[in-house]
């Protein structure tokens, strides 16, 4: 279900391009990278890093950068990453209190995808900012968009399917 979500998202509700530049929140957002990668996307970076080790980590598995958010100002970071653009796509399963800040750094008609609220806190943005940055937010509810259009979901499973990563044995963890 993690990747038929993550496929949905950047097929469907983000309609990516190879040039869009993808911002991944998170660990639970792992399957979101080589779906994101897989389909010729940069992807700027993953703020689920809270310390050295996890940045590390998650280099490891595929980001193109990292922001440590207890460390670094996530605004002046993300602006650095994207050489003063923002991410044109924000993947964001997790919510709480930096995606107002994310928010903020999108790029002009960026895509903000509200995939879910790992985080446990549900933000409320300022929707003037959807205004002022010609961007969209974006629901990415795969259950309902399986059951809704069958056809399309049948489309990104085939695609899905086709370019899944290697199952690869090792040392494996539930923790984020």
């Amino acid at each position: 279900m993690t990747y038929g979500t993550s496929q949905h998202a950047l097929l469907d509700a983000a309609r990516c391009s190879p040039a869009r530049r993808c911002w991944c929140w998170a660990r639970p957002a792992v399957s979101a990278r080589p779906r994101s990668r897989s389909q010729g996307r940069r992807r700027t970076g993953d703020r689920r890093a809270s310390t050295d080790n996890k940045c590390a980590r998650c280099r490891e598995i595929g980001a193109d950068a990292t922001i440590n958010y207890t460390r670094e100002n996530i605004r002046d970071a993300l602006k650095t990453l994207t050489n003063g653009k923002g991410p044109d796509v924000v993947y964001d399963p997790v919510g709480g209190d930096l995606a107002e800040p994310v928010f903020r750094s999108i790029a002009w008609r960026g895509r903000y995808l509200v995939v879910g609220f790992a985080g446990g806190g549900i933000p409320a943005l300022p929707l003037n900012l959807s205004l002022l940055k010609g961007a969209a937010i974006v629901g990415v509810f795969w259950g309902d968009f399986v059951r809704r259009e069958p056809a399309a979901f049948q489309r990104d499973l085939q695609q899905l399917a086709s370019g899944m990563p290697k199952a690869r044995c090792g040392r494996c963890s539930t923790k984020p």
